[in-house]
């Protein structure tokens, strides 16, 4: 397991909210970590998808719409 530091305000945080939710700290950077990830994967995702397209050149374009 990776020891990271935190910060003293966002480890009030975390503690506070670890509290008030009845989770471990642990489990709540843990759900939280892969909460982000998945949230980044996407928009990754989004932004591949974007670059493809603008890389379309628009003959592409409408032989795409001809064939539609």
């Amino acid at each position: 397991m990776a020891t990271l530091t935190i910060p003293k305000k966002i480890k009030e945080e975390l503690q506070t909210t670890s509290r008030k939710l009845g989770v471990s700290q642990e489990d709540l950077v843990i759900n939280a970590t892969l909460y982000y990830s998945k949230a980044l994967k996407g928009k990754l995702s989004l932004m591949q998808e974007l670059d493809l397209w603008e890389k379309t050149n628009n003959k592409d374009l409408l032989k795409f719409e001809k064939d539609i």
